[in-house]
């Protein structure tokens, strides 16, 4: 059967049908992860999946529309990592509050690696843009209302105070290359850990003490064991 795609057989009721639709989902992340959507062909999914390629695009449609499936399945996963999140907590510690509650998927950020590869210079959007907005924008009003609250300083720009927050907890695993040039340790390694971990505390702590929010926060000690956690986690 071709690539294009094509409706099928019915695909099987109940827990099942959830069970299949998640072992499909499961193994076209790790192979759009592992060879970029356009590499990846819609039968060695099919195999590894071992389903029929009817019943993939019974259940999406194309390739497109499993990749898409993929795509919002890791960043609604996200998504749920805010929910309970207050401005508070926020202010405490931005980086464990905004970041740090979700083990990072290793093959959704290669996956992402690969939709910016694969759609730069094409005008195109990545997959799902608008809702991956709508999720950094629930970032950022966190932010601001820990902002208005005079917990973290007022001049900071909320949404590039997000993607830099963003942007640290993720490097390591994004470009553990460049995190064991520039810093002599494999990101892998306690060593890396624990120094990477001690710096973000205190960025968090640096963050807070422009407002004197410190004074009503819990010790250093606690904060920079929470950091230490939501690093671990992120980077693991």
């Amino acid at each position: 059967m071709s690539e294009g795609g094509a409706m099928g057989e019915a695909p099987d009721a109940g827990r099942g049908n959830t069970d299949t639709r998640e072992r499909i989902l499961d193994v076209a992340l790790e192979e759009f992860a592992a060879r970029g959507v356009a590499g990846v062909r819609v039968q060695a999914i099919a195999d590894r999946a071992r389903v029929s390629v009817r019943m993939i695009y019974y259940y999406f449609g194309s390739k497109r529309g499993l990749h898409e499936a993929v795509s919002t399945h890791g960043v609604r996963g996200s998504d749920a990592n805010l929910d309970g999140v207050t401005a508070t907590d926020v202010a405490a510690n931005p980086l464990a509050a905004l970041f740090g509650r979700r083990r990072v998927d290793s093959d959704f950020l290669r996956l992402i690696q690969w939709e910016e590869l694969e759609t730069a210079g094409t005008g195109e959007p990545v997959v799902n843009e608008a809702y991956r907005a709508e999720h950094a924008e629930k970032r950022t009003e966190l932010i601001r209302s820990a902002q208005a609250e005079g917990r973290l300083p007022a001049d900071l720009d909320a949404r590039m105070l997000s993607f830099a927050l963003h942007a640290l907890m993720r490097a390591p695993l994004a470009f553990p290359g460049l995190a064991r040039t520039a810093t002599g340790a494999e990101p892998q390694s306690a060593e890396f850990s624990a120094r990477y971990e001690a710096t973000l505390s205190h960025l968090s702590a640096a963050l807070r003490s422009r407002t004197g929010a410190d004074a009503e926060e819990p010790a250093r000690g606690e904060g920079q064991t929470e950091g230490a956690d939501a690093a671990r986690e992120a980077n693991a």
